[in-house]
């Protein structure tokens, strides 16, 4: 792969890829955020494959307030898939 040429890395355009940028503000903070945040997307991803959702709507959907405020009040070893799905449903169109 060398003998191809070099691989130049810029920082990633955080505006045209949100899910990235929520993906790093997940992972600084810590906890369960990350879980939280691969919940809300798998069922945003879900209501778009069923088109139920934009394209560009999974991003909207999984920064969600209500997700963000219930992460820090629950340590990863005490979620569940029941607690993390009860609010994404919540707000996910029918």
């Amino acid at each position: 792969m060398l003998a191809r040429g070099t691989l130049d890395f810029e920082a990633p355009d955080m505006e045209a890829f949100p899910c990235l940028k929520l993906a790093m503000q997940a992972a600084e903070a810590g906890e369960g955020a990350p879980v939280v945040l691969n919940a809300a997307n798998e069922v945003a991803v879900a209501a778009f494959l069923d088109e139920r959702l934009p394209f560009t709507g999974i991003a909207r959907s999984s920064r969600r307030p209500s997700i963000q405020c219930r992460v820090r009040a629950v340590p990863a070893s005490r979620m569940s898939w029941p607690w993390i799905a009860a609010p994404v449903r919540r707000w996910m169109p029918a």
